[in-house]
């Protein structure tokens, strides 16, 4: 997770079960400390395929100024094919919210 152009952000990170009924966080962060932004999903990567990774950004800055954030999704430190999400624009507010998710498949055998 990284949160571009030194604004300060938050986020938090979310696993949905199969059923896609409920879902636990599993990570979160702050863009203003020197922790990394670097977490691993939990459970086997068998067991998580077909449920749902979820991100949620909270990016603070100046109405007009540029917003950058990046959503790297690896395994075994290796990026994944589309597993990158890059986020940019014009903040229209003082506080910009965002969030998506992405379904996790098998790798191909």
């Amino acid at each position: 997770m990284t949160i571009g152009n030194a604004h300060p952000g938050s986020y938090r990170l979310y696993l949905w079960d199969k059923t896609h009924q409920r879902y636990r966080e599993f990570g979160a962060g702050v863009s203003t400390d020197n922790l990394p932004d670097v977490f691993t999903v939990p459970g086997a990567p068998r067991s998580l395929v077909g449920r749902i990774l979820e991100w949620n950004v909270l990016v603070s800055a100046s109405r007009g100024e540029r917003l950058e954030v990046i959503v790297r999704l690896t395994q075994n430190a290796q990026a994944l094919p589309e597993g990158t999400f890059h986020y940019t624009g014009a903040l229209e507010k003082p506080s910009e919210a965002l969030a998506d998710l992405a379904r996790l498949v098998a790798p191909p055998a």
